[in-house]
Formats: C-alpha cells, structure tokens, sequence
C-alpha cells in the first residue's frame, strides 16, 4: 500500500504544471501564486525544489514570461503531460568481500606445528599461512622435506604474541600491549629473524614515525641490537644515502642515524660515530632545556647525543 502511494505523488514539475493550469490569470501567474497554490495542495513540498523547476522550465522552453518578467505562462511544449524523468543516481558497486587467500579453510594435511624455544605449546596453523608470513620459516618446511612441525629460536621474547597472533591468522595488530615503544627494538629483531612479509615492516615504520623521538632514545636502538637493512626499513631513503646528504635531512632523522650507531661495537657499521659528530658540527649546537642533562659518568658519545637538540 505505502508503495503504491509513493508512486502517484506528481513530481515538482507536475505540481508547478497543475498551479499554472487552474490559474485564472490569463496574463500569467505569479511566483507567490504558485507557491501557494501549490503549498496548498502540496504541503510538504519545498519553495527551494519549486524555485528550481522554475528555472530549469524556462531553460529548456516549458515556461516564458507573461504580460511582465514577474508573471509565467505554460507553452505548448509545458502543457504536454509528461512525467519528469528523476535522475538515476549510479550505485556504488560494492567492495568484493572474498576473503584473502591466506584466510581460506585449509585442510587437515596442511597443518604445521610452530613451536618457540623457551615459550611452551606450539602455534598451530597452517603451511600456506607460514609461507606467506615468513620466508625463513617457509625455508625450514621446504628444507626438512615439508615437515609438519618446525622450532625456531627468537633473539627477543617480549614480543611473542605479536609474532604468535601474526602466524596464525596473518594480522598484523599493533594495538597489542607487547607492541609499545619500549618493545619496538623487540618486534623488529623478531621481524627480522623470521624474515617476516614486507607488510609488517610497513607497519612498524609507521609505528616507528608516531614515536620515534621515544623509541629512539631507547638503550637498544643501535647497531648492535639490530642490522642496517632492517634500520633501512624505517628510514625514508637508503642509508648509505642519507649518510652522504646527512645535513639536508631533517634533525628527526639526524639523530636517528647517530642514535643507531652510538657506542656500537658491531665490525659491520661501516661508518664511526665519530664521522657523523664531525659532519654535522655538533659543536654549534648547544643544550636545550628539554634535552637531558649531562652528567660527569656519561661518554663522549652520551654528551654530544644530549648536546644535539630535535
């Protein structure tokens, strides 16, 4: 019933049409009479809608003006009866809803067991999944003749269930108490190690970003904790690159590098703390009353990081 009713209201055209037609104004109506009128007959009807019709009606012949510019007069082409044409609006065409391939139900031969060393139980899931997550663990399957059941060694334990809940369904939730700045060196060694999917990489450089000024100033941020490919990761050009341009970059990323390569004893750093104090003329810059206070224990290291405000 309701729907039968919505299809026999007239359309603002019609109604505009039928004010104009019962007008006993041969000379042509005027705008407040047809506002009336229709306002009458058609209370819940806009003056906005009207007025636009209006206009449109004299745009393409339907309506001209009568004795003055203030009075309208139908044509013969607006005396025609036929039904305004409402525009179809295109629809959006829904977004696919298939799940991923990873998330597809996987058979029972597909299992394979992930245990930990020094965390008890194993993580279930299957080869599909682990292949996708990570290309060391996809190596170990393939290398022991497609096992069902791999161990593997993490450098970091503070970052179990982060790796743990990204292994078995292959989402990367960074709102885990365990993924904080004070772990992130944590997650980022176990990335890793496990050769994790390039998607997760891209997820802790934004996370790195929101807090790099905290993260670090961490003890762990440098390149004994964690190699220059996987600092590559987080950076916005390549390393070797941003060395050579060090003094156009931003301070942010400044202190990044001489964070990363302070009190390093790693044979792999192929450039010294020392030539990166000297490029930048640390000299010049003085102690800001936000950046800590330098004590008589602290290294020479310790004292030009503290003298280096960002």
């Amino acid at each position: 019933m309701a729907e039968t009713q919505k299809k026999n209201v007239p359309t603002t055209w019609e109604k505009v049409r039928e004010a104009l037609l019962i007008s006993k104004y041969s000379k042509g109506t005027t705008r407040s009479h047809i506002y009336k009128s229709i306002g009458d007959a058609h209370p819940s009807t806009s003056v906005a809608s009207v007025r636009r019709i209006i206009a449109t009606a004299f745009n393409d012949g339907r309506l001209v003006h009568g004795k003055s510019n203030a009075r309208f007069l139908l044509t013969r082409k607006g005396r025609k009866v036929n039904r305004e044409k409402k525009k179809s609006v295109a629809k959006k065409p829904k977004k696919k809803t298939t799940p991923p391939p990873l998330l597809i139900e996987d058979t029972k031969t597909d299992i394979v067991y992930v245990g930990i060393e020094g965390q008890p139980g194993k993580i279930v899931t299957s080869k599909r999944m682990v292949s996708y997550c990570s290309q060391t663990l996809k190596n170990m399957i393939e290398g022991d003749g497609g096992t069902n059941s791999i161990s593997v060694r993490l450098p970091c334990t503070e970052s179990i269930q982060f790796i743990t809940m990204y292994l078995m369904s292959g989402n990367i939730d960074c709102s885990l108490p365990c993924v904080n700045p004070n772990n992130f060196v944590s997650v980022l060694r176990n990335a890793e190690c496990l050769m994790l999917h390039d998607e997760v990489f891209t997820a802790l450089a934004r996370l790195f970003r929101k807090h790099q000024r905290e993260i670090i100033r961490g003890q762990t941020f440098n390149a004994d904790y964690f190699s220059k490919e996987a600092l590559e990761r987080l950076l916005p050009e390549k390393f070797d690159t941003m060395i050579k341009d060090m003094k156009h970059h931003a301070k942010i990323w400044q202190a990044t590098l001489l964070y990363w390569c302070r009190n390093s004893e790693n044979n792999n750093v192929e450039i010294s703390f020392d030539s990166l104090i000297n490029a930048l003329h640390l000299k010049e810059f003085t102690v800001s009353p936000k950046s800590h206070i330098v004590s008589d224990s602290d290294s020479e290291s310790d004292v030009a990081l503290k003298t280096f405000t960002f």
